[in-house]
């Protein structure tokens, strides 16, 4: 059997067409009918998995998991079938046709030897996982460069597959040949084409197989290391930690005197208020509005579902699931200066954002992924109103979903955080959160309902997606700090919208963090080459996260100050403010798509000095 499927490869490539044949127990593929191999696997210890989506199916060889997409069900099937067939053949070739024959072929010099002590380095590696295994959470926190020591253990794992699936390689060639010296009335094939290299590929191409090798640690490396370029143009591998706590942990019961803060604030604007740094957490409010992408994979699977209204629903799922890091989330993040950024790279997720305006304050984010492109802005008031401090965000967010090209448009809804003064303080987030489908017609509702008496309807979000038409089709239900679930209205199928995540370590001595926050102000020298205006460079966000209050309110003074004298410049010269990755146009700040290549040719001359 031969034919076309699409191949998972990674984050940075996603799904990518391939010609595959099924032969002898050995599925072989290329990127075209007739290219150059790229690569074999072979059935014989493989386990063949079917998958919850119905053109999906997965190959488990024991070193990685290969992921396939058929274009229909009934493709996915007939492969499935067949790999099955051949796989069960392969099995009895192997148990009932050994002849000695095969040792015609005599194996590599070593081969063996280089196969035994891989299986001793596994084993070694197997005893290094268990004693770290067996070091408890709060040690491992705390012992510098642990963290390190075991993404190293993860690295020889690495190698040491790659070492067998360079002798599987090897198996099957020699296996070919021995074929083909067998039979003598076949004509000979081009052995360099399953030796797994191809030294006239093109650099693209060469990338791409590189990224595609990768299939099993894509995951691990997003989160535990960079590539840099050092001074002689060699990439040196700079391993990041996936933090688990803060360097420094925060009382959470710690009391400050606010009212000396807001006795002179009731009714005014928050951004025209000095607030002390110990009110605020230790990100951006650009890094904040980056956790909107937390659960970013509900989009991947909307953008499989060939149901439009499923996908709307999903996708309004997803716009819900940006209120889900925020119940414990009381303290305020810092004001972005005027031309700060933040980038992310992260689970496919390629994130710029820039604050555009100080006055009013405006925010601007554009997301690229391999199943979505994301952008929006928000203009943030907030105000406090007495007893609780009212946040009312306005701008428009878009989603376009591929491959349907689905046109998704909502807005933001509304959070209060009650009992300032005295009383447990509380996050609310209640309203109306409106999508359309401008593609479609279809549009969602959801309703964030405030917090009842005797805490019932607590975070409650109730909703519905609605065809051209009006009617109801799927029902949203749940809560914006657990999760919501979908159900089809008239059969009942039930389907998990997101689901929450569980909160790290030492969450409430991390500013309520989620894991996905605590990694967006990792220290600048674990993400190498960022312009000098990212979120990351801030010196009083870094001294507050350091545990140094005095020097964070020293230089949150001296930054504020930076910027007004550099704002009264730009006044007495006439010059109007511009920002650097973003354009106004239509009431909406569009990116202008040069942030990413500037950034890789590390030209980054005529951004503003704000830190």
């Amino acid at each position: 059997m031969e034919g076309f499927l699409k191949k998972w490869t990674n984050y940075v490539y996603g799904w990518r067409k391939r010609y595959f044949v099924l032969q002898n127990g050995v599925l072989k593929y290329c990127k075209k009918k007739g290219g150059t191999l790229k690569g074999t696997i072979v059935l014989n210890n493989s386990q063949i998995q079917s998958h919850t989506n119905p053109k999906r199916f997965i190959i488990t060889t024991g070193v990685s998991s290969i992921h396939f997409k058929a274009e229909n069900p009934i493709q996915a099937n007939k492969w499935i079938t067949a790999l099955r067939n051949q796989q069960n053949a392969s099995k009895s070739l192997s148990l009932g046709c050994l002849t000695p024959r095969s040792s015609e072929i005599p194996a590599p010099s070593g081969g063996s030897t280089i196969a035994m002590k891989v299986g001793e380095l596994w084993g070694i590696h197997a005893q290094m996982q268990e004693a770290v295994d067996m070091i408890p959470k709060h040690e491992i926190r705390r012992i510098p460069g642990l963290d390190t020591v075991i993404i190293l253990t993860q690295a020889v794992k690495r190698i040491s597959a790659e070492i067998l699936e360079a002798l599987d390689v090897e198996e099957i060639r020699r296996s070919t040949i021995s074929n083909t010296q067998k039979s003598p009335g076949l004509a000979p094939e081009n052995h360099d084409t399953y030796s797994g290299f191809d030294n006239n590929l093109d650099d693209s191409e060469k990338i791409e197989e590189e990224y595609e090798k990768e299939i099993e640690f894509h995951d691990a490396r997003s989160h535990a290391s960079n590539l840099s370029i050092n001074s002689e143009g060699e990439e040196t591998l700079v391993i990041a930690p996936h933090r688990k706590c803060l360097p420094v942990l925060r009382n959470p019961n710690q009391k400050f005197n606010i009212w000396k803060v807001i006795k002179d604030s009731i009714g005014k604007e928050m951004s025209k208020i000095t607030v002390p740094v110990y009110f605020n957490e230790p990100l951006s409010f650009l890094q904040r509005f980056c956790q909107d992408l937390t659960y970013s994979d509900t989009v991947d699977r909307a953008s499989e579902e060939p149901d439009p209204l499923l996908r709307l629903a999903l996708v309004a799922c997803f716009a819900a699931s940006g209120y889900a890091g925020t119940e414990s989330r009381t303290m305020k993040p810092f004001n972005p200066l005027l031309g700060e950024t933040f980038e992310l790279e992260k689970n496919g997720l390629r994130v710029i954002s820039e604050q555009v305006s100080h006055h009013p304050p405006a925010s601007a984010i554009h997301c690229e992924h391999p199943a979505f492109t994301f952008w929006g802005n928000t203009e943030v008031k907030t105000s406090f109103k007495g007893t609780y401090l009212q946040v009312n965000p306005t701008g428009t967010f878009h989603l376009i979903l591929r491959p349907y090209n689905d046109h998704f448009i909502w807005h933001k809804i509304k959070t209060n955080v009650h009992n300032i003064i005295m009383g447990k303080i509380y996050v609310e987030n209640h309203g109306d959160l409106e999508m359309s489908n401008y593609s479609t017609g279809d549009r969602a509702t959801l309703t964030f309902k405030k917090k009842g008496w005797f805490e019932k309807s607590t975070h409650e979000v109730t909703g519905f997606a609605y065809d051209t038409n009006g009617n109801a089709v799927y029902s949203i239900e749940g809560t914006w700090s657990k999760g919501l679930t979908i159900k089809h209205i008239e059969t009942d199928r039930t389907i998990v919208g997101f689901e929450v995540y569980p909160n790290p370590p030492d969450f409430e001595q991390s500013y309520f963090f989620t894991d996905f926050a605590l990694q967006l102000n990792l220290p600048p020298e674990y993400v190498p080459g960022l312009p000098p205006t990212d979120a990351r460079l801030r010196p009083d966000q870094r001294a507050l996260e350091n545990g140094d209050l005095k020097l964070a309110a020293e230089e949150k003074v001296r930054v504020e100050e930076k910027q007004r004298e550099a704002r009264r410049k730009r006044e007495e010269a006439g010059i109007e403010y511009k920002p650097s990755w973003f354009y106004y146009e239509n009431n909406e700040w569009i990116y202008n798509g040069e942030y990413w290549n500037r950034r890789k040719a590390q030209q980054f001359e005529g951004l503003p000095d704000i830190f």
